[in-house]
């Protein structure tokens, strides 16, 4: 029997796309595998300079919503045009905790569109911050408004915790993880494979390669992986790929001047971000992660589905991704901790592989896209039916 497609507002201020900010990227990834039948995705943004896609089936720009000056405009454009298509709607998907996402999806809830708040970073979008948002009361503000949205979506146990410690309700929060196409992403065929991508990316194909996805910038701490690359033994048989935009033009600075510093020019490679990411998980040996905080990373997920084994911090998503010394090492934040983590791998071929392959059977059990999406496609539909934000996803719980 046929059914009308769910019609999904998916809110995003900054942009939803193949390289987009983060959630922006994940969504648009996302909704990418859905049937139009079942699914029919409309796009709001607060991104000038937002692509046209075809995936969704309509584009509204209302300004720019990530500026002092422009945040403004963009809410009250919100308010207006919801008041004027909230209708043209089943449900309103938003990405972010900030101002630009919780009041528009506290608008539609009130205007009767179900509105489900996916919070993407643990610690920032809803947390108290220094300065005048603070004095003004805007993040305490946010936190009562997302109480009583349909749905707040939790994508790591830390970001449920903190869910909890502001009084959200439990049965409002849905635990669903970020989702990777695993098709997309696998790993390479054998040891022949791998050097001919790295031949093809411009890479030396006979070096043991560790690489980073993110943008270059202070909160990644990229500059740790740097650091480490001096510890490691012998030198000349390693090498750093760092794959992701230079955000922050004076940390960019500093990773160049500690390459050329510690002697690794040629050994530490800066690229931009690539269309095709694919590519570099399949060149690399190992993935490496030392944030300061993440909702969860996108790349490490993409990484364990691409067969990698992975190193990161012990921060939020870090943790819920890596069982420390099955798949992957939980580190300290600081070079001789990541680089002892990587001389493990690079002594120990048989570790590498098995942790590898432990990666890949965690990203197709727990986050491949497609339940990913099935988990959406449920809470969306629970939401209409008056079922429980709680109760609706398909995916396990994320103890």
């Amino acid at each position: 029997m046929s059914h009308e497609p769910l019609r999904v507002l998916l809110w995003a201020p900054r942009g939803a796309g193949e390289h987009y900010h983060g959630p922006g990227s994940f969504a648009y990834r996302l909704y990418s595998l859905a049937d139009p039948a079942d699914l029919e995705v409309s796009l709001v943004h607060g991104k000038p300079e937002q692509a046209s896609y075809d995936l969704f089936a309509q584009q509204h720009g209302l300004g720019r919503a990530e500026s002092v000056f422009g945040l403004p405009a963009f809410l009250w454009k919100s308010k207006k045009w919801l008041r004027a298509h909230h209708g043209d709607f089943d449900v309103f998907h938003a990405l972010s905790g900030y101002q630009s996402s919780v009041s528009p999806a506290y608008e539609a809830e009130r205007l009767g569109l179900p509105a489900a708040l996916f919070i993407a970073a643990h610690g920032r979008d809803l947390a108290d911050k220094p300065g005048v948002k603070r004095l003004i009361g805007l993040p305490a503000r946010r936190r009562r408004l997302i109480r009583r949205l349909s749905a707040v979506v939790a994508m790591s146990t830390a970001i449920y915790r903190e869910l909890r410690s502001y009084d959200v309700p439990a049965d409002r929060i849905v635990r669903i993880p970020l989702g990777v196409n695993t098709t997309r992403f696998r790993p390479a065929t054998d040891p022949a494979d791998r050097r001919q991508t790295r031949e093809m990316l411009d890479l030396p194909p006979e070096r043991f390669t560790v690489l980073f996805v993110g943008a270059l910038a202070a909160i990644k701490r990229p500059l740790l992986l740097v650091e480490a690359m001096a510890r490691l033994h012998p030198r000349e048989d390693v090498q750093l790929v760092v794959v992701g935009p230079q955000n922050e033009p004076g940390y960019s600075g500093t990773v160049t001047d500690a390459i050329g510093s510690l002697g690794l020019e040629g050994r530490v490679f800066l690229r931009p971000y690539a269309t095709e990411i694919e590519q570099y998980f399949r060149a690399a040996d190992v993935f490496a992660l030392p944030s300061a905080s993440e909702g969860m990373p996108a790349a490490m997920v993409e990484a364990m589905a691409s067969g990698l084994p992975v190193v990161g911090t012990g921060v939020s998503g870090i943790e819920d991704l890596i069982e420390h010394g099955t798949n992957g090492s939980i580190v300290e934040p600081n070079a001789q901790s990541l680089a002892e983590a990587l001389q493990h791998y690079l002594d120990d071929p048989r570790l590498l592989a098995e942790h590898g392959a432990r990666s890949r059977r965690r990203a197709l059990d727990r986050y491949d896209a497609r339940a990913v999406l099935n988990a959406h496609r449920a809470l969306f539909r629970g939401m209409l039916a008056g079922t429980p934000a709680a109760a609706s996803s398909t995916l396990p719980e994320m103890e």
